[in-house]
């Protein structure tokens, strides 16, 4: 669950980004398929605490109203308090714009 996964992340000290996706969702696949392959991204996601969820699951389902995700692909970043702040819902960000988020997701 969302709850489990923010308190883990603040246990450690980490950010909890959260990406929201579906199956059928192209972006999404593009997503993952160009972004979060790319050396900068994952150099970036070091020292966060990055969950993916699938909106047509009963777990991505529950994040997804929790977080009040309105399309996917859908990116948060989340507070240690659990407010959701959002980098961006529909479309997938770009390497440049995901590292960036990511970079402020770290100053907490």
């Amino acid at each position: 669950m969302l709850v489990d996964r923010l308190a883990a992340a603040n246990t450690v000290r980490q950010p909890l980004v959260v990406e929201f996706g579906a199956s059928w969702c192209k972006p999404c696949h593009d997503f993952a398929d160009h972004v979060l392959v790319d050396a900068r991204v994952q150099a970036a996601l070091r020292g966060v605490a990055f969950v993916q969820y699938d909106i047509e699951t009963p777990s991505g389902a529950d994040a997804a109203k929790r977080c009040d995700v309105t399309g996917v692909p859908a990116v948060f970043g989340v507070a240690p308090d659990g407010t959701p702040r959002a980098l961006k819902i529909g479309g997938e960000p770009t390497v440049e714009e995901f590292v960036s988020f990511l970079q402020q997701a770290k100053t907490r």
